[in-house]
């Protein structure tokens, strides 16, 4: 089939190098990552952004130009990209019953049920070939003989077609199959026979690899070999791949320009974007043969990684990935890295997932300059000066021998003092004899010439990390003081908010829990709740159960004010009807209220009353395992509602101290024109305030 113009004025495209600079990479953070990636067996190192090839590193003996074998990287390569020019060219569709094409499966009870959709999912219920601890040629059965590649009839096709049995209803679990995939090239191999291109090989080397102008020296798949079972010529789909990191590259460059190369489309962008999409099917991190990074319920798979990052991955680490609200391209060729097993703070997070974050997911996005906030500029505001950091003020150190404490969400009471809440540390002198997890103060007088003091509480806990709750927001209403604390499943996800009328001494818990909202904050208002827009309270939070992941976004809920510990009385906004807000009371049907790819987790929100403005404080945490304590960025932004239109005060991502776990800026502390403010942080795990004048 010809391809088809997309666009009579687009560029042709050549590989074209740019500065890492110039892509807003830090060179020596790059450097010090292809030092780490060199000792760990890594032969080939690529990335590209926004179509410029900005950093690569090279073994001896390999070079942009060299293949490399890509284990199961091909599934994707081959067995997905061969699917996709299928369904584009109406040869099959997704939801097609395999037994279409694979006529002995349709009398089966368990095999009729299998879809093109679960064959390229890993659900279909095949059985796997390869059976943990057993190198594959030491498989016993049919098992040991999928990976001899025989000749018919002992043929891996014919294998996975007669013998694999299904261990579970089609579509309902996740089951990574590589007889699976098999199918799946079978499947696609009989709809070509409707086509010009019979086998796969030759439909990738007309309608892919030719067009993208890939050499035929720099590719090659399915093992070299070509399978006659029944008259169909079929090419593996499993494996077998060699590619060089620039024919990788190219592929995933097309996949994220929605199948456009130059002025014409290779294949359809709406095929390309459901192949992109999770299938939604059982819990998994698939769409059609290429890994995605949301499973169906919105969890994440690399918390690291942005909502539409997407790739293959192979046996020793072989990578494509491609970000594309990130404009980034990484592939990554190789042996087993030598990195011990490290553990998780998530759990279910299996050893390989635990590498590819620790090798080459964070480390990559570490060496990431951020280099523009996410809204434009703000036009009240036109400028920031921070008190220089000699006038820093550092309380709550743990003295000599106790470590800081850190979190200090703040909330300005009914009684005109300042209430905050600490983790991790033993809050202010004289120190709390034990090592508190969450602890609470009370802060009086301004900022220049406070007193702080420790409240000790029935909600104190002795539990680090993630282990116990621990506050991210505060809020004093109408004499109450309510409390949002994460952590509630004491593994770092879901948050519950109790509440206090003794100020802090006494708490109550709600006996509902947001499981959708992992780092939930109150927006706060003036002294006790004075001055508010309405009479709801509103609670903000990025899009994630964890308090530890990162999200593309933040969201949106809102309460009436007297009916916080009420869960069946919250609404979420959902979107804006012009300039008014849509709400819903269920949770799933939120959206977002402020985006910003990968960035969104730690934040706070505060009324500035005298500037009529809402304004935003989000920690910009640096990827790759870096201490936001100590290092790392922090973004500013203002906003009429607190459903926008947001605009940008104050952006970078290395502060010139570190930002700290939370920030926010306690309304009590904001000058009467607002022009003055003053933020709570807790860099270097104090209670650390910094005054900022706004321009």
């Amino acid at each position: 089939m010809p391809t088809r113009t997309a666009n009579a004025d687009a560029p042709v495209f050549s590989w074209t190098e740019a500065s890492a600079d110039w892509a807003g990479l830090v060179p020596e953070r790059l450097d010090g990552w292809w030092d780490r990636l060199a000792e760990n067996n890594t032969t080939s190192i690529f990335v590209m952004r926004d179509d410029r090839i900005v950093f690569e590193r090279f073994a001896e003996g390999f070079d942009r130009h060299r293949p490399h074998y890509t284990a199961s990287l091909a599934k994707a390569l081959v067995g997905g990209m061969s699917l996709l020019f299928a369904v584009n060219d109406g040869l099959m569709a997704f939801d097609d019953p395999a037994w279409r094409f694979v006529p002995e499966w349709k009398s089966d009870p368990a095999k009729s049920k299998i879809t093109v959709r679960h064959l390229a999912t890993h659900t279909s219920g095949l059985s796997d070939a390869s059976v943990p601890g057993c190198k594959h040629t030491e498989e016993p059965g049919w098992k040991g003989e999928f990976w001899q590649r025989n000749q018919v009839p002992e043929d891996p096709f014919s294998l996975a077609r007669d013998e694999a049995p299904v261990l579970f209803e089609p579509g309902t679990s996740y089951h990574y199959s590589n007889p699976g995939i098999a199918m799946l090239g079978y499947c696609v191999t009989r709809a070509l026979q409707a086509s010009s291109s019979r086998d796969i090989r030759t439909l990738l080397k007309e309608r892919l690899m030719e067009p993208l102008e890939v050499p035929e020296a720099e590719w090659k798949c399915g093992y070299g070999e070509i399978f006659d079972v029944d008259g169909l010529p079929l090419v593996p789909t499993w494996g077998g791949g060699n590619y060089s990191v620039r024919a990788t590259a190219a592929i995933i460059r097309l996949l994220m320009r929605k199948g456009a190369w130059g002025r014409d489309n290779l294949v359809s962008a709406n095929v390309v974007e459901d192949a992109l999409t999770n299938a939604g099917l059982a819990p998994c991190f698939h769409g059609y043969a290429w890994w995605v990074n949301r499973d169906g319920r919105g969890k994440k798979r690399f918390p690291d990684l942005p909502e539409d990052a997407f790739g293959g991955f192979g046996a020793e680490f072989q990578v494509g990935l491609g970000i594309p609200s990130l404009g980034l391209i990484i592939v990554r060729n190789g042996g087993n890295p030598a990195l011990p097993v490290a553990r998780s703070r998530r759990s279910g997070v299996s050893a390989p997932d635990r590498t590819l974050e620790r090798l080459i997911f964070s480390p990559a996005l570490g060496c990431l300059r951020v280099c523009k906030p996410a809204y434009p500029r703000s036009r009240l505001i036109t400028g920031v000066r921070w008190d220089p950091i000699c006038r820093v003020k550092r309380l709550a150190t743990g003295g000599a021998i106790r470590d800081g404490s850190d979190n200090w969400p703040c909330t300005w009471a009914d009684d005109g003092h300042i209430y905050t809440a600490y983790g991790d540390g033993n809050g202010f002198a004289p120190y709390t004899p034990n090592k508190l997890g969450m602890g609470f103060a009370r802060i009086t007088g301004g900022p220049e010439r406070f007193v702080p003091a420790n409240v000790r509480s029935n909600a104190e806990n002795t539990s680090y990390g993630p282990n116990d709750r621990k506050a991210s927001g505060l809020l004093s209403v109408d004499g109450t003081l309510y409390l949002l604390a994460r952590n509630d499943n004491k593994a770092g996800r879901f948050s519950r908010i109790g509440w206090s009328v003794d100020r802090a001494r006494t708490f109550q818990w709600c006996d509902w829990s947001f499981e959708e909202l992992g780092h939930p904050t109150f927006i706060n208002f003036g002294r006790d709740y004075t001055g508010a827009r309405d009479e709801f309270a509103y609670i903000w939070s990025h899009d994630d159960p964890s308090a530890y992941d990162c999200a593309d976004h933040f969201v949106l809920a809102r309460v009436p004010k007297d009916r916080i510990r009420d869960r069946s009385a919250y609404e979420f906004f959902v979107r804006l009807r012009g300039k008014s807000p849509v709400w819903a009371p269920e949770a799933d049907k939120r959206g977002p209220v402020f985006e910003s790819a990968g960035l969104c987790m730690r934040s706070s929100v505060s009324y500035n009353a005298g500037l009529g403005r809402y304004i935003l404080w989000q920690g910009l945490r640096q990827a790759g395992g870096i201490d936001a304590r100590f290092r790392g960025g922090c973004a500013i932004f203002e906003a009429p509602e607190p459903w926008g239109p947001w605009r940008s005060v104050y952006f970078t991502d290395s502060w010139d101290i570190g930002p700290g776990e939370l920030g926010c800026f306690p309304t009590k502390w904001m000058s009467r024109d607002g022009r003055t403010m003053y933020l709570v942080c807790s860099s270097d795990d104090h209670f650390t305030v910094r005054k900022m004048t706004l321009k």
